[in-house]
């Protein structure tokens, strides 16, 4: 620290220069003292020594020998005794030490924010667990219920359903109702915002809640007899109500190479009829949309998921095969690459859009598991299958948290097929580079096999490994194993702070 660290902490007396001890002051600008931090984070119950340079006007470090006064503005958020020692209470908080010498004529300040441990403990909830419906009372009192038994296990982010299928589950100017909400499509305003509910009964709880967008779906395309039915749901909207993107927008559909279109009728295999992120207005539109929802309501941040090309044939739109210049086999080097920049400027263009509405909100997104099979599992993969680049995203600064979906187990040979620890080994290296967060992911109930046991196994060698946090899919595995005593007279029996990320 160069200097005082407040304006109120000049360490000179200006009346008097040679008040004090005379031969720390002999000169015309007497002493300066200077603390060896500005500020420190701690976590609960821990301690820190600081310690005190005097020099004098012309910057020379010189002993002080009269004895040093030290104080805490809030003992009960950090004590610290006459040596200099902090030590941290056991809640969170700020408070301010100053050290005095020489009868308070010299002075220096330090801030001390206490944490609790910083762990990352976050609940994916989706539209279908959060009960979306007509009715606001039914509503908020699922949410209350899932927000109590989040807090009940000390969990701290929420990754909360706003957005499905090119659908809004709160009220929109750009993109319609969804029926869960409406009963029709676009059938104009919601009568409640369970997007409003969720983030005032979490932050109530001081949990974060993150808005969980489904990034590049267009509309579902269930199996079977319920194909059609569903399908027929994708109508216009009431006027006055936006319309959905596929009404405005059928080009943005994803094309094969033989020009056949995956609408909701025939997608059944990618499960949603999905839309080109090789098309400008395609990531435009996501973009004002996720900013739209960052400009208007107090989220922690926008959670993306279904962000990628839901098989390697697609998409040969005309819009993308005339910007890549050239109809290419689905195999070729170059046009791979090409349908994996149009991800990266998809979550390029949403970063930069949330980033000039607020730039404190955090980007993540819910990632495939696999990033490459380097194994020779004959996997399915995250960057050659389905062109998703999160280790891009981290590495050039436009995504703050990776979150891969490792529904798996942890397998008795080390890197068997699918095996957890292997794949938290390959993720922790594959964004170490970055400096960016990774928040591997635990599903209590996928595969069927998996047991508590192994979940709480999961969480411990995440520790032992160092990652940022967990999120675990999702809300009704969690209830249906009853996990939330467990953890919470477990691994997670003490309250955790999400991670500072200090890029914001």
């Amino acid at each position: 620290m160069a200097g005082c660290m407040l304006a109120a902490a000049a360490c000179q007396d200006a009346q008097n220069p040679t008040a004090g001890d005379p031969r720390l002051s002999k000169g015309a600008g007497g002493l300066t003292l200077t603390a060896s931090h500005e500020s420190v984070r701690m976590v609960i119950r821990d301690t820190l020594r600081l310690s005190v340079v005097a020099s004098n006007p012309a910057g020379r470090t010189i002993p002080h020998n009269n004895p040093l006064t030290w104080a805490s503005a809030d003992p009960s958020v950090a004590a610290v005794d006459s040596s200099g020692l902090v030590t941290a209470g056991s809640e969170p908080g700020e408070t301010v030490v100053t050290v005095t010498h020489a009868n308070e004529r010299w002075a220096d300040t330090v801030r001390v924010t206490v944490t609790y441990p910083e762990e990352a403990r976050a609940l994916w909830v989706n539209r279908f667990e959060w009960g979306a419906t007509p009715n606001g009372a039914t509503g908020t009192a699922k949410i209350i219920e899932i927000m109590d038994k989040a807090k009940s296990a000390n969990f701290n982010i929420v990754y909360f359903q706003v957005r499905g299928e090119g659908d809004a589950y709160y009220p929109s100017e750009l993109e319609p109702c969804t029926f869960r909400l409406c009963v029709t499509l676009g059938n104009g305003r919601p009568s409640w915002d369970p997007l409003a509910v969720a983030i005032r009964e979490a932050h109530a709880r001081g949990i974060e809640l993150h808005a969980w967008f489904n990034a590049l779906t267009g509309w579902s395309s269930p199996p079977g007899t319920a194909n059609a039915g569903y399908c027929a749901r994708l109508v216009a909207s009431k006027p006055g109500s936006p319309n959905h993107m596929l009404i405005d927008h059928p080009e943005w559909q994803l094309v094969a190479s033989d020009g056949k279109v995956f609408t909701c009728t025939n997608s059944q295999a990618y499960e949603y009829a999905y839309v080109s992120p090789g098309i400008p207005a395609v990531r435009t539109h996501v973009a004002r949309v996720a900013a739209d929802i960052v400009r208007r309501y107090d989220v922690d941040g926008i959670h993306l998921d279904r962000i990628r090309y839901p098989s390697n044939f697609l998409s040969y739109d005309p819009v993308s095969v005339a910007a890549f210049g050239r109809r290419a086999s689905a195999s070729d080097p170059a046009w791979i690459r090409w349908r994996q920049e149009a991800v990266n400027q998809t979550v390029k263009e949403i970063h930069d859009s949330i980033n000039a509405v607020r730039p404190k909100a955090v980007l993540s997104g819910a990632v495939w598991g696999i990033y490459e099979d380097n194994w020779n599992w004959r996997s399915s993969r995250g960057l050659m299958q389905y062109f998703q680049d999160p280790r891009a995203w981290a590495r050039n600064g436009y995504f703050d948290v990776a979150v891969p979906m490792t529904y798996y187990n942890t397998h008795l040979t080390y890197c068997g097929f699918a095996d957890w620890a292997c794949l938290l080994d390959d993720h922790i290296r594959g964004y170490e580079d970055s400096g960016r967060h990774l928040y591997i992911s635990v599903s209590p109930a996928m595969p069927s096999s998996k047991t508590n046991a192994m979940v709480l196994d999961q969480i411990a060698v995440g520790r032992a490994k160092g990652v940022k946090g967990f999120s675990f899919y999702a809300w009704n595995a969690m209830n249906q194993r009853n996990l939330w005593p467990v953890l919470a007279s477990g691994p997670f029996k003490e309250p955790a702070s999400v991670p500072y990320q200090d890029w914001q």
